[in-house]
Protein backbone atom coordinates (compact mmCIF):
# COMPACT_ATOMS: atom_id res chain seq x y z
CA UNK A 1 0.00 0.00 0.00
CA UNK A 2 2.87 2.23 0.34
CA UNK A 3 3.74 1.99 -3.01
CA UNK A 4 0.23 2.49 -4.27
CA UNK A 5 0.29 5.77 -2.01
CA UNK A 6 3.54 7.27 -3.44
CA UNK A 7 1.73 7.34 -6.86
CA UNK A 8 -0.56 10.00 -5.89
CA UNK A 9 0.58 13.65 -4.93
CA UNK A 10 -1.67 14.02 -1.64
CA UNK A 11 -2.08 10.55 -0.41
CA UNK A 12 -0.89 9.68 2.92
CA UNK A 13 -1.10 6.20 4.37
CA UNK A 14 -2.65 5.52 7.87
CA UNK A 15 -2.12 2.45 9.48
CA UNK A 16 -5.15 1.84 12.24
CA UNK A 17 -3.66 -0.59 14.31
CA UNK A 18 -6.34 -3.11 15.27
CA UNK A 19 -8.36 -2.29 12.50
CA UNK A 20 -9.82 -5.52 10.18
CA UNK A 21 -11.51 -5.01 6.97
CA UNK A 22 -13.80 -2.38 8.22
CA UNK A 23 -11.61 0.03 10.10
CA UNK A 24 -14.28 2.53 10.89
CA UNK A 25 -16.14 -0.24 12.82
CA UNK A 26 -13.07 -1.51 14.14
CA UNK A 27 -12.40 2.03 16.18
CA UNK A 28 -14.70 4.84 14.74
CA UNK A 29 -13.04 7.02 16.78
CA UNK A 30 -9.50 6.60 15.70
CA UNK A 31 -11.31 6.69 11.88
CA UNK A 32 -12.81 10.01 11.94
CA UNK A 33 -10.23 11.50 13.69
CA UNK A 34 -7.76 10.41 10.62
CA UNK A 35 -10.22 11.00 8.36
CA UNK A 36 -11.57 14.67 9.54
CA UNK A 37 -7.28 15.60 10.08
CA UNK A 38 -6.53 14.24 6.43
CA UNK A 39 -9.57 16.08 4.65
CA UNK A 40 -8.86 19.39 6.68
CA UNK A 41 -5.53 19.40 5.25
CA UNK A 42 -5.18 22.27 2.45
CA UNK A 43 -2.62 22.56 0.14
CA UNK A 44 -1.65 25.13 -2.64
CA UNK A 45 -1.61 23.70 -5.96
CA UNK A 46 1.57 22.75 -7.49
CA UNK A 47 2.48 24.13 -10.91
Amino acid sequence: MAEFADLFTNAELAVQPGAGQHPWLDDADRFGVTTTDFLGQTTAPSS
